[in-house]
């Protein structure tokens, strides 16, 4: 998976596109616009939940039962997801006519 500073390039990056398609509406290329939108939806599908542990065992790991599977959330993966959601937002609003084109 992607470790925490791929997470955080990937959040700016959805944020940048998300004004420039703000910014320059209809004028923005549909290059441009066609080339992002597959990565931004696929980060908005993507699993933020990753496994920490949970080896059946109930040892030093915090689980309390044996067979306890502890979940951990990853804010940046998060933070990427909420941002990639945004931006495909603000390409639907602002870029119709690029969505359409081939």
């Amino acid at each position: 998976g992607k470790d925490g500073k791929d997470s955080e390039v990937a959040e700016y990056t959805y944020g940048f596109a998300a004004h420039m398609a703000a910014l320059y509406k209809e004028q923005l290329d549909a290059q441009f616009v066609h080339a992002l939108l597959p990565h931004a939806l696929a980060a908005c599908a993507a699993d933020e939940v990753v496994e920490q542990g949970g080896d059946g065992e109930g040892g030093g790991d915090g689980g309390d039962e044996e067979g306890d599977v502890q979940y951990g959330l990853h804010s940046g993966v998060l933070d990427e997801k909420s941002s990639a959601v945004h931006t495909v937002g603000r390409l639907c609003k602002h870029c119709a006519p690029q969505l359409g084109a081939a």
